[in-house]
């Protein structure tokens, strides 16, 4: 259905800037009508513009229980490059993301020079990371770049879900 097409683009790549985004939805629903020629959005759903938008996308997305949103689309990735963790302090707020701890799991590195070096605390990291992955909780990872090489499989979905 045209409308289950534009909700797959907007989980899929509603990151980029909304005229980026209407030209891409234009794009897809060209290349179907080719194949569909009475494929297309209804028209009032074109005039009021039915694009959702970030916000909202991550809402829907995260109220799903583990295994629907696994069905769902794509794990969501944020990445809050602020200095303050506005971003992530933004989303527990508004309640996109859940501050209950039996949900949600965050993961905090610090940059000093002992815990850098600490390889143990890392691997320890990584194993908690992976066991919340396995549960089906919400992982929000801060300061955690220099153990993102080690989770390549999981962040371009190359794993298994048994």
């Amino acid at each position: 259905k045209p409308i289950s097409l534009l909700r797959a683009l907007e989980e899929n790549f509603n990151g980029i800037k909304r005229n980026e985004f209407k030209e891409l939805v234009e794009i897809f629903f060209k290349a179907v009508q080719e194949e569909s020629a009475n494929f297309s959005l209804p028209i009032e759903a074109r005039q009021r513009n039915d694009y959702r938008d970030i916000p909202t996308t991550l809402r829907d997305s995260m109220k799903l229980d583990s295994k629907r949103r696994r069905l769902y689309g794509r794990y969501k990735l944020v990445i809050d490059e602020s200095e303050d963790e506005s971003a992530i302090n933004l989303l527990l707020q508004t309640g996109i993301l859940d501050s209950d701890p039996t949900r949600t799991s965050i993961f905090r590195m610090s940059d000093f020079p002992d815990d850098i070096n600490n390889e143990l605390r890392n691997v320890e990291v990584l194993s908690t990371i992976k066991l919340c992955m396995e549960t089906g909780r919400t992982i929000v990872m801060i300061n955690t770049s220099r153990i993102h090489g080690s989770l390549y499989d999981v962040f371009n979905q190359n794993f298994s879900i048994m």
